[in-house]
């Protein structure tokens, strides 16, 4: 997914913009190219502190910045794109840039090359949040760093939607990140184990308070409810796609059972242990991106109340014996 069929536009009319965070997923500004690639230099971090979108004042969250380390392995991949229109209009996006970046205090240019080493971009644009910005938390245990993003919110929603959001992207064009993707995994985790502990003593009032008559053996799915109210105000902070957001309504079944587009014609029956289930969603990953129904059966060994276990949504089916 990494390479490109059309030849970067090098002229030096061209105002290109790389971004290695939201702006993958969501520019919401009007482009000639897309170009997937990496930067060198740089490494991905979450240490900008966010306050007003994805935490509070109080309770900041976590976003990603760029710090600087000069050896070979300081790559960051994301995706460069070319402003489109009159220069009228491409004025008007740096605008947007700018209000949208407003806490990333510090503009660089970056050259930017593609999987095969090849320059594809001269002179990117790059927001990049210093230590000298008032919301910068700066470095931190990775620990720590999961914990904050599993427990932060703000208006926009939950924190580890943030995160979670980037990986799917980083995915969907794929390009490696590691320390993402096990910081994905620790915070899924890590939020796991919250589930598990409000749940000690029954149906958790979160989940009480999702939508009527739906709830879930996932561990994440009393939180389906947070997510859901993140998704529309997110999109203020994420470049106010709306499409883009729509996905992670699918969040609990892309990280229990895989991507949710399933294809069509067949069926897919799972028989889980239900203490399996509530141990690790990471263990529950099934052949179900060969299913366009997937139907789990579910050993009830542990008593859970019934309530807490039955689910029926377009892409998979719940049952308990």
């Amino acid at each position: 997914m990494m390479g490109t069929d059309v030849q970067p536009d090098k002229s030096e009319t061209s105002i290109w913009v790389f971004g290695y965070g939201s702006l993958i997923h969501t520019p919401n500004f009007l482009y000639n190219q897309r170009l997937v690639g990496h930067i060198r230099g740089y490494r991905r971090v979450f240490w900008q502190g966010s306050t007003d979108h994805r935490g509070t004042p109080e309770r900041p969250g976590r976003t990603v910045t760029l710090t600087s380390e000069n050896h070979p392995a300081a790559v960051t991949w994301g995706v460069a794109f070319q402003l489109a229109g009159t220069s009228q209009e491409q004025a008007a996006a740096l605008s947007y840039l700018e209000w949208r970046e407003k806490q990333y205090d510090v503009r660089q240019l970056v050259d930017v090359y593609g999987a095969d080493g090849q320059m594809l971009v001269r002179g990117a644009l790059v927001y990049i949040a210093s230590s000298a910005n008032q919301n910068y938390l700066g470095p931190a245990d990775t620990h720590l760093i999961a914990a904050q993003i599993a427990t932060s919110r703000g208006p926009s929603g939950p924190n580890w939607e943030y995160l979670c959001k980037l990986a799917d992207a980083m995915r969907g064009i794929g390009a490696p990140d590691r320390e993402l993707f096990a910081l994905e995994d620790m915070v899924r985790k890590e939020l796991v184990r919250q589930q598990q502990h409000r749940s000690v003593d029954g149906l958790p009032a979160a989940a009480a308070e999702g939508p009527p008559g739906v709830a879930s053996l996932d561990p994440l799915a009393d939180m389906t409810g947070e997510l859901r109210q993140g998704t529309a105000a997110g999109a203020a902070e994420d470049g106010g796609d709306v499409k883009a957001c729509r996905g992670r309504a699918d969040f609990r079944r892309w990280h229990m059972i895989g991507q949710p587009r399933l294809p069509d014609a067949t069926e897919f029956t799972q028989q889980v242990d239900l203490g399996l289930m509530l141990n690790s969603a990471a263990e529950f990953r099934t052949a179900s991106e060969q299913a366009s129904v997937l139907k789990v059966h579910v050993r009830n060994d542990m008593r859970v109340p019934q309530k807490r276990i039955k689910v029926s949504d377009q892409s998979s089916e719940i049952f308990v014996n």
